[in-house]
């Protein structure tokens, strides 16, 4: 063979050495590139010591106006961290069997599971069946990766497993683990869930159940962590049947197990606070005023300063809850007066008839059963099953023989002289209590019922969400629109019957008439018709667009119910409805010289750092005139001296007969009483404090005959006022008259300069008897000559009003 053929043979060799050199250095190429793109990608994830530092979304602190006492926290995590040897062996088996079998035998990757995986998905024909390990989970848990199913997301959980499992012993992955994983309910962690489902503090307390039921939660916590839904014990049970297989637990405990019931042993929600509707209250305004979201709320940190007085608030809902039980006692009293009214009530019942029956036997409640009652009426009886909670603050005194107790008929047998009924009270009679700082507009405390975590009543906060018909508590704001119009306490209107057009004709509480009557002595007394009277007096000087647009300058706080029709003269006696909250806010004006405040609060937030980020001051408006607004304050003094308010002039009498050394503010106000009696209102304020106090069943009814502001709600305004009281010695006793007027600036210029001749301009609250002409200061002569004549509203009246 010649050269030239040997060498021609060779050439194939070398060709392939060459090929394989290329594709040799291609692949270091490649491989070094890879290693160095990953070696980058590694640098830009997270150090994984972020394990040891991770801090969860900061708690929102708030505390009260002096910054000394914490009320409350807002978080979206409820967590509580667990030592490894808290954790029962049951617990960490039930999780191992849910999420991770192979957890000890991995390195933070399951092949066996991945494998399984990728062929399930590949029956299947999408992506069905994951192969995360607990490992893998943690970077998920903490937030440092998403949870949408990408490859990049993968390999980022992926790489940060290994770095997981490099540094970190397998116990301590699986505490990272078990603090950080989210259990529904609120709760991260096995400590908090715990607490949120079983109201259990110790893990060693839980049994297998518990154990197995929180370890099936991770996947899909809303929905297996719902208490009313059934999917929660069925996976329970998929998790106990699955420790079985794995050896982890006997097959006859694990069939014992599944017999168990699961009881749940606290309330869904996990925030808790001591005064909660005042912490109601604060979210939502933080809402509507700061535009904080409740996420940004429970996650950025924030401090806030309230306006709560914390001593206040103690007070508000002690006497508020006090009052209420005295409330159903005066209602229950009044249960035979109803009766003695109403002699239809005598006659034998009706299906759908609401009836006041005597109990003649009570059989107390078993373990199977709430009891129930046997009842009479017109001497048919009824077996009454009695509802489990009973709607009594005191139950035992209202469901004894002997008794009265509302009952809806809803069957009768004549002939057997039987009926079928059930307990007509479905909820306590409830109530609401403000505390306003009258010239700044802080709410100090504010109760909206009695129990705010009752399932079954106390989610309303009935201080600023209940709309109820205010009752004579509105007449202050039309009275006050009527002095601003040049009216004085001493114009005179004739207080006599006056039928309208459509048939209406105007009464007093006390279903007579008194003639000549003083705007002084129609407030005190809260007499109805001469408040009709001058609504359409200032409806016919003023035009009904303008008294509208007068009457809800009132209105501080937004409320719906106060868009009415200005001609609808029901309107002046108090047929609107609106919360204690805006009643407080628009009498704020009588106070600040004719201005109303905004209720607010919160004074300050501040962020992490304690760098602020708004501070709140309550806007105002100039509602009436400074004149009307001081002669409004003598007025309503007047109603508690002299009116319907009296009871609350003797009860301070006698605190100060018992205390000579005690010294008391001025007060004003205003009683509250709706048709029937349904709704009971006081209203009223010192120099320096509005309280507003409500009282009514959650759906209107009547409380009973003479359950009126003066005898239901005053009693609680003024115990609440008087405790008040004693938490301040320097307390401003009087009211200030606008700067360059006079207490007698609020008589008109001749009564003015009678009672400076003959009392030398001494002012003292003093009302002349029901229709003795116009109120005058002391020892003045008679009224002017201009107010002889009662003031005739309908003067020139025109149609339509």
């Amino acid at each position: 063979m010649t050269p030239e053929k040997r060498k021609r043979r060779r050439n194939p060799f070398r060709r392939w050495f060459r090929l394989f050199i290329f594709l040799l250095i291609l692949m270091t190429v490649g491989v070094s590139a890879g290693v160095s793109g990953l070696l980058v990608y590694i640098g830009t994830l997270p150090p994984i010591e972020q394990l040891e530092r991770y801090a969860p979304p900061q708690v929102t602190r708030v505390v009260d106006r002096t910054g000394r006492h914490e009320i409350a926290t807002y978080k979206r995590e409820y967590r509580v961290l667990a030592e490894i040897n808290e954790v029962p062996d049951l617990l960490i088996k039930a999780f191992l069997a849910s999420e991770d079998q192979n957890f000890y035998r991995h390195f933070g990757i399951d092949f066996k599971a991945v494998v399984r995986a990728i062929w399930i998905n590949f029956q299947r024909g999408r992506m069905s069946q994951g192969f995360s390990t607990i490992t893998l989970q943690l970077p998920r848990n903490i937030g440092e990766t998403g949870r949408e199913r990408a490859l990049k997301r993968k390999l980022r959980d992926i790489v940060l497993a290994l770095q997981i499992e490099k540094r970190y012993s397998k116990d301590q992955i699986l505490m990272f683990y078990l603090n950080q994983v989210y259990l529904g309910n609120s709760a991260y962690g096995v400590k908090a869930a715990a607490k949120a489902y079983f109201n259990k503090e110790d893990l060693r307390d839980l049994t297998l159940s518990e154990c197995a039921f929180l370890a099936g939660l991770p996947q899909k916590p809303h929905i297996y962590g719902n208490r009313n839904r059934p999917e929660g014990r069925d996976r329970r049970d998929m998790i106990l049947r699955r420790m079985k297989e794995l050896g982890f637990i006997d097959p006859e405990v694990c069939d014992r197990t599944l017999r168990e019931p699961l009881l749940f042993r606290s309330p869904e929600s996990t925030e808790r606070y001591a005064a909660p509707y005042f912490v109601s209250y604060l979210e939502k305004w933080l809402s509507d005023e700061a535009q904080i979201t409740s996420e940004a709320l429970r996650s950025k940190g924030y401090a806030i300063r309230s306006t709560m007085d914390v001593r206040m608030q103690r007070i508000v809902e002690e006497e508020l809850t006090t009052g209420l039980i005295e409330v159903e006692r005066k209602w229950h009293a009044r249960k035979n007066m109803r009766l003695a009214d109403a002699p239809e009530l005598g006659a034998v019942p009706a299906a759908g008839e609401q009836r006041l029956a005597e109990i003649v036997a009570v059989t107390s409640p078993t373990a199977a059963t709430s009891g129930s009652i046997e009842a009479r009426v017109a001497g048919s009886a009824a077996t009454v099953a009695l509802p489990n909670p009973l709607p009594y603050y005191e139950p035992d005194r209202i469901l004894s023989r002997g008794e009265l107790v509302d009952v809806l008929v809803t069957d009768v047998d004549a002939t057997r002289r039987r009926f079928q009924a059930v307990l007509f009270d479905t909820k306590p009679i409830q109530g609401a209590a403000i505390v306003m700082d009258a010239r700044n507009g802080e709410i100090l405390a504010m109760s909206g019922g009695t129990d705010f975590y009752n399932p079954s009543y106390g989610w309303l906060n009935r201080a600023f969400q209940s709309q109820r018909q205010v009752g004579s508590c509105f007449k202050p704001l039309v009275f006050a629109l009527g002095l601003d119009a040049g009216l004085s306490p001493s114009s005179r209107f004739d207080d006599r019957p006056i039928p309208f057009a459509n048939g209406y004709i105007p009464r007093n509480y006390e279903n007579r008439y008194f003639g000549p009557t003083t705007l002084l002595t129609a407030l005190e007394h809260s007499r109805n018709v001469v408040t009709i009277q001058l609504y359409v007096y200032l409806l016919n000087r003023l035009g009904p667009s303008t008294v509208r647009a007068r009457l809800r300058n009132f209105d501080m706080v937004g409320g719906r119910s106060w868009d009415f029709r200005a001609t609808d003269v029901s309107t002046a006696l108090g047929s609107l409805v609106m919360a204690p909250l805006e009643l407080a806010s628009a009498y704020t004006a009588f106070v600040n010289h004719g201005v109303a405040k905004e209720p607010i609060v919160a004074t300050r937030i501040t962020d992490l750092n304690y760098l602020p980020i708004r501070d709140f001051r309550a806007d105002e408006r100039v509602v009436i005139g400074e004149k009307a607004a001081y002669q409004m304050v003598y007025l309503m003094r007047s109603v508690i001296a002299n009116g319907t308010g009296r009871p609350i002039a003797q009860y301070f009498a006698n605190v100060r007969a018992k205390n000579r050394a005690r010294r008391l503010p001025q007060m004003a106000g205003k009683t509250g009483t709706t048709d029937d009696c349904s709704d009971a209102w006081f209203a009223g304020y010192t120099p320096e404090l509005v309280v507003v106090v409500f009282v009514g069943f959650e759906t209107p009814r009547t409380l009973g005959p003479q359950m009126t502001g003066s005898y239901v709600a005053a009693p609680i305004w003024w115990k609440i006022l008087d405790r008040i009281l004693e938490t301040n010695a320097t307390w401003q006793m009087a009211f200030e008259p606008p700067a360059g007027m006079g207490p007698l600036d609020i008589y008109s210029e001749y009564e003015r300069a009678v009672a400076e001749e003959t009392a030398g301009g001494e002012e003292t609250i003093a009302a002349p008897a029901a229709g003795e002409g116009a109120a005058t200061a002391p020892g003045a002569a008679s009224a002017s000559p201009s107010r002889t004549s009662p003031i005739d509203p309908w003067k020139g009246f025109k149609e339509g009003h």
